[in-house]
């Protein structure tokens, strides 16, 4: 959905970013179709996933060089029940899923934390974390 062409005879005439439609309603791609015309959606690229207290928790494919406030914005933002400052980024490794990252982003700008195809990007809640601290009492 990264990069949808347009093509008209052997010319692919434009590209247009779904992405950039559905989620700033970003027409400036917009072309006119044509007798012909065929639209070429190839298959999705390199994809990561953020849940937890976010918008709209998915798999978004990544476009270039992502950051977790590339993944952040593409899922809405966090919600109000998020709590603001931690999130974790869980990645598989040698055929293994780990935690690679657990930080609050009032310390760590989610800009500087890079995202790579495959990780799992979870906004907690201050719900989840009170039913932790429960837990251990």
């Amino acid at each position: 959905m990264r990069h949808i062409e347009l093509r008209r005879g052997n010319k692919t005439i434009s590209t247009l970013d779904l992405y950039d439609l559905l989620l700033k309603g970003d027409r400036s791609a917009d072309a006119r179709l044509a007798s012909e015309d065929v639209i070429f959606i190839p298959p999705a690229g390199p994809l990561a996933a953020i849940s937890g207290e976010v918008r709209s928790p998915a798999v978004y494919e990544l476009k270039g060089a992502s950051t977790a406030k590339d993944l952040i914005e593409l899922s809405g933002g966090l919600n109000e029940t998020a709590l603001k400052g931690r999130l974790q980024i869980d990645r598989v490794s040698d055929s293994k899923r780990e935690v690679v990252l657990e930080t609050d982003i009032s310390v760590l700008d989610p800009a500087d934390i890079k995202v790579q195809p495959g990780d799992l990007l979870r906004a907690t809640s201050l719900t989840c974390i009170r039913s932790s601290l429960t837990e251990e009492l």
